[in-house]
Formats: C-alpha cells, sequence, structure tokens
C-alpha cells in the first residue's frame, strides 16, 4: 500500500542495518485466510507498539487463535491479557523498551508451561469476553452510561 512505503522502506534499513535480511519477510496486508494461516505457524503474538492503544484488535484476533502475547504495559493492554488476573494471556514489558521486550520474550519462550498456560488463558479471554454479542452489549451499556450523564 502507499501509505505503508515509507514505513515498509525503514523496515528494510534497519533490518540491513542490523543483518537480519534472511529473517524479514514483509506480508503486507493479510486477509483472513492469511491471518489464519500465519497464526497457526507461530508459537506467540508480540504487539511491540510504542502506541498506547485503545482498542488492541491484533491482540484480540491473536488470543482469539490461541496465542500468547507480548505487548507493552499501556493502554488497552494490561486489561486485554488480563495482567492482574491469576491466569494472564501473556506478559507485559514496558512501551517502547526492547531490552524490556527481549526480557518479557525469553521469560515466556524458555517456559513451555506458562507458554501452554498463557495460549490457554488467552483462548479463553477472547472466548468469554470478545465476541460479537458482548462487545454490542458492552457498547450498549457505555451509551446508556453517557447519556445518563449527558441528562
Amino acid at each position: 500500500m502507499p501509505a505503508e512505503a515509507a514505513y515498509l522502506e525503514e523496515c528494510r534499513t534497519l533490518v540491513r542495518e542490523q543483518g537480519l535480511t534472511d529473517r524479514f519477510r514483509w506480508l503486507g496486508q493479510v486477509d483472513r485466510d492469511g491471518k489464519r494461516q500465519l497464526f497457526g505457524q507461530v508459537d506467540l503474538f508480540v504487539m511491540p507498539t510504542p502506541v498506547p492503544e485503545a482498542k488492541g484488535i491484533p491482540v484480540i484476533e491473536a488470543m482469539a487463535a490461541g496465542l500468547p502475547v507480548v505487548a507493552p504495559r499501556a493502554g488497552a493492554f494490561p486489561e486485554l491479557l488480563g495482567a492482574d488476573s491469576p491466569r494472564p494471556a501473556g506478559l507485559l514489558h514496558a512501551a517502547a523498551d526492547p531490552v524490556d521486550l527481549a526480557r518479557a520474550l525469553a521469560e515466556l519462550l524458555d517456559d513451555a508451561d506458562r507458554l501452554v498456560a498463557c495460549s490457554v488463558a488467552a483462548f479463553g479471554r477472547a472466548r468469554e469476553q470478545h465476541t460479537a454479542d458482548k462487545m454490542a452489549a458492552a457498547h450498549e451499556q457505555l451509551y446508556a452510561e453517557v447519556r445518563l450523564e449527558a441528562n
């Protein structure tokens, strides 16, 4: 996509500078089937964004595929992963901190039992909290609360 051209070139430059050209593949915009196929080929989903996202849709999609997640401790991610619950769907790292990101990745990948537990929790959280019906009901409740506050 034209909107991604500058970003893609930055990524390719960084990959070349780091000597990782043989380990980098740009998939571009992936359709639903492509996303399912990709999710089936990985052990975990990483969302290393420095932006504190309000929704985290890619994280919810990964969780619905049963993938544990590593994401920043910002925005919607702590809530999505159930960071304070006894069964979190993954690990958090300090936003924009590559050293802490590496720590979280190593911590999860070095513990197969924890990786599986996070995978099970991710799938469960996605199914419990992010079905179309549950999300629609939550939006309706929010709109009702806003209407009450406005009156």
